[in-house]
């Protein structure tokens, strides 16, 4: 679990990617698109799971008050 919470998440993605890509030898404008198709869901993600921690204003486990 420690591979995954270090960094962001293209570090971890990109090369399992570039791997499954070399692999299969896929042809570069079929790259192209595998890649755009990762890094937009990727973006997409990032944009969903900001605009619900901002709609939900949670504070975290370490800024909870503790009783």
């Amino acid at each position: 679990m420690k591979y995954w919470g270090s960094g962001p998440p293209t570090k971890q993605w990109l090369p399992i990617a570039d791997r499954m890509i070399d692999s299969y030898i896929v042809p570069a404008p079929r790259a192209a698109r595998i890649l755009s198709a990762l890094f937009t869901g990727l973006n997409d993600a990032f944009i969903l799971t900001w605009d619900i921690k901002y709609k939900l204003n949670v504070a975290r486990p370490n800024q909870m008050v503790k009783s």
